[in-house]
């Protein structure tokens, strides 16, 4: 149930197996089609790993999920825009197991920092055309542990009736593009010894525009007002809404999702105790919360308050910049996540695109999710024209780029989706 751009899916999940009740130690690969696991080898391949990791939680974690990227799923439809959505669906998956897995009290991890080549080649692939861009290690620091609060397996799962779908404009063998392989090969680590320079501690700085006219704190949201049932729900439950009714949402709604969504978890990349996701910059076109004036505004993660740059009615720029999609122009907030891609690059060198881009998506599967939550809807768009996007909140650096943007408000109905279980 991850957001997917073009539904295309471009992640492939591995698993090495330790210790984990029902399953033989080894190497596995998930077969999404018919939910079941594929044993590719033994035990001995989580060690041929280790070395190209580095990082204790391998040596005790009873399981480790390896994210991989098969990036002509994704390229044939998207060509140079490839490197970026599928860093950013692997984010999808990844946001989705560390929400299921803090639900479970399995104690997740993810690392970005590791060297590819000895990796990939350990785990049998090729790196160019298919490779593995996040582990999720599982910690498990206490056995037997109770999951925070409970949650029930009870739920079914809809079936979403879709077309038949092949790659476009008569095109079925894989092409490579060359600014795409440039990217891949500039954000990857040859050996062990660029590992410490990816683990790097980047800590958020106040970018030094644009210039703000007024601040609308937000409350702190009463988490447990959603259960991890609310989440596994979300989870099976989550898909891309792509129209909304034009009314408000509630600016508690807004607080609850925003909190949730640009919350630290535990990864290598973090600094030691960071309480919020590093790498986004954040900005909303507020077009319907009560109490909240319309206009542009930043999102300052740290004090957990909207700053407003301009008032105004935002709709139509939404659109505009996004392609014109109506969803955008018609949603409560549009959020537009962006990166300050000097200063990443500076701390972490090119391999902090591939970080921005995947925390990136990370944020925006946990959004998703909030939103579903509380009964809100929400979408990702990928689709949006780069340099039109910074005016919009007076921002003249080149550095700041936009990546992503995400969509919240009351849904209308998709009749494409069926729910046919039972």
């Amino acid at each position: 149930t991850a957001p997917s751009g073009g539904a295309l899916y471009p992640g492939d999940v591995y698993l090495f197996v330790r210790d984990v009740g029902g399953l033989e130690p080894g190497y596995y690969h998930m077969d999404v089609a018919h939910f079941r696991l594929e044993r590719l080898g033994g035990p001995d391949v989580l060690d041929a790993i280790k070395p190209h990791v580095d990082h204790g939680t391998l040596d005790t974690a009873p399981f480790v999920a390896a994210v991989s990227a098969l990036w002509w799923r994704n390229a044939w439809k998207y060509r140079w825009r490839n490197f970026r959505y599928c860093n950013q669906d692997i984010g999808h998956v990844v946001g989705n197991m560390l929400v299921a897995s803090e639900c479970m009290a399995l104690g997740p991890t993810a690392i970005f920092s590791f060297a590819d080549g000895g990796m990939n080649e350990a785990m049998g692939l090729d790196y160019m055309t298919e490779g593995v861009l996040t582990l999720v290690a599982m910690n498990l620091a206490a056995p037997g542990t109770a999951p925070a609060k409970p949650f029930s397996r009870t739920h079914t799962v809809p079936r979403i009736l879709i077309p038949d779908r092949m790659p476009g404009k008569g095109e079925t063998t894989e092409r490579r593009y060359d600014n795409v392989d440039s990217a891949k090969r500039a954000t990857l680590y040859a050996d062990v010894g660029r590992i410490g320079e990816g683990r790097a501690e980047y800590r958020r700085a106040p970018l030094a525009e644009p210039k703000f006219t007024g601040a609308v704190p937000l409350a702190v949201p009463d988490l447990t007002a959603v259960s991890c049932t609310d989440a596994i729900r979300a989870l099976i439950d989550r898909r891309t809404s792509r129209d909304y009714i034009e009314q408000p949402i509630t600016a508690q709604d807004l607080s609850l999702v925003l909190y949730c969504a640009y919350r630290a978890y535990d990864a290598d990349i973090y600094p030691t105790g960071a309480r919020i996701s590093q790498l986004q910059e954040i900005f909303i076109n507020i077009h319907a919360v009560e109490g909240i004036e319309p206009g542009a505004y930043f999102y300052d993660v740290d004090a957990h308050t909207l700053r407003l740059i301009r008032a105004g009615n935002f709709r139509e720029q939404s659109k505009t910049v996004n392609v014109d999609q109506d969803c955008t122009g018609r949603s409560a907030a549009c959020i537009m996540q962006f990166g300050h891609l000097k200063r990443i690059y500076d701390m972490y060198g090119p391999r902090g695109y591939r970080y921005v881009l995947q925390e990136g998506g990370i944020c925006g599967a946990r959004l998703y999710l909030a939103a579903r939550a509380i009964g809100l809807g929400a979408g990702g768009v990928g689709a949006f024209w780069d340099d039109d996007c910074p005016p919009i909140f007076g921002i003249t650096d080149p550095h700041v780029r936009p990546l992503y943007t995400l969509t919240l408000g009351y849904e209308i109905e998709d009749t494409r989706i069926v729910d046919t279980a039972g």
